[in-house]
């Protein structure tokens, strides 16, 4: 409090000055905005569920189908494990690793066929925050990041993110709470 106090006195009777160090300060402080990708950048309509429940059925040698409501918010290794604890599968996340790259591979062909969708305006904000001095774009999400890279580079999205920015569910960060505590490291 005491210091907005300081700085708008500062501000009344040194404008230019104030103005000055403002531009100086703004070069400096960088602020990091998070985007989610399924729901929030982009609208799949199911079509990465198809190629996810055929990979983890190749794996385990039977069908398996992904409900997707029940599934909101997992992360693609919870959804994995999830899927193959429901035929009675426990598996290590290497494994899952392993499904994560066939689905990532299935993917790429399920997107071209679908009505997959940059929502709204989406772009346009991404372009005019990109552009700002001060603003670094992040991607947090529970995609694997092969699947993120594949979504975001199909709606030509991924331009507006720097690869040291992307966190991913991993084997290490499988669920949504590690993926957050690693963005915050």
């Amino acid at each position: 409090f005491e210091t907005k106090i300081y700085l708008g006195i500062f501000k009344n009777r040194h404008r230019k000055r104030y103005a000055s160090c403002m531009q100086s300060v703004k070069i400096y402080k960088k602020i990091k905005i998070f985007w989610d990708i399924d729901g929030t950048l982009l609208q799949t309509h199911g079509a990465a569920a198809v190629p996810f429940a055929n990979a983890v059925s190749k794996f385990a040698g039977q069908e398996v189908q992904i409900e997707r409501k029940k599934l909101s918010g997992f992360t693609d290794y919870e959804i994995a494990q999830y899927l193959l604890k429901s035929i009675n599968i426990e598996t290590p996340f290497n494994e899952i690793t392993q499904i994560l790259n066939e689905y990532s591979h299935l993917l790429a062909s399920s997107l071209q066929d679908s009505k997959t969708q940059v929502i709204g305006e989406i772009r346009k904000t991404l372009i005019m925050l990109h552009e700002s001095p001060n603003i670094e774009l992040a991607i947090g999400t529970g995609n694997c990041l092969n699947g993120a890279l594949i979504k975001l580079g199909h709606v030509d999205l991924l331009q507006y993110f720097d690869k040291n920015n992307l966190f991913c569910s991993t084997e290490k960060d499988w669920n949504r709470h590690l993926v957050i505590g690693n963005a915050k490291t």
